[in-house]
């Protein structure tokens, strides 16, 4: 997409995907396992009952 535009991508870093979003304590090339929730939340479609009704974790601050 940037490159059809004439741009170059210098740094990417992908903060959520669906519903999930990234665990800050993970370093580059690890993993964690889902939890149920976020499970059935990918089932569903519904990222409010993975943070309680809200879309994204960094609201509840």
């Amino acid at each position: 997409m940037f490159h059809t535009a004439g741009s170059k991508v210098l740094y990417l870093k992908r903060l959520s995907m669906g519903s999930l979003i990234l665990d800050e304590a993970l370093k580059p090339g690890e993993c964690r396992e889902l939890t149920q929730k976020e499970v059935e939340s990918l089932k569903t479609g519904d990222a409010g009952s993975v943070y309680g009704g809200r879309s994204d974790s960094r609201s509840l601050e």
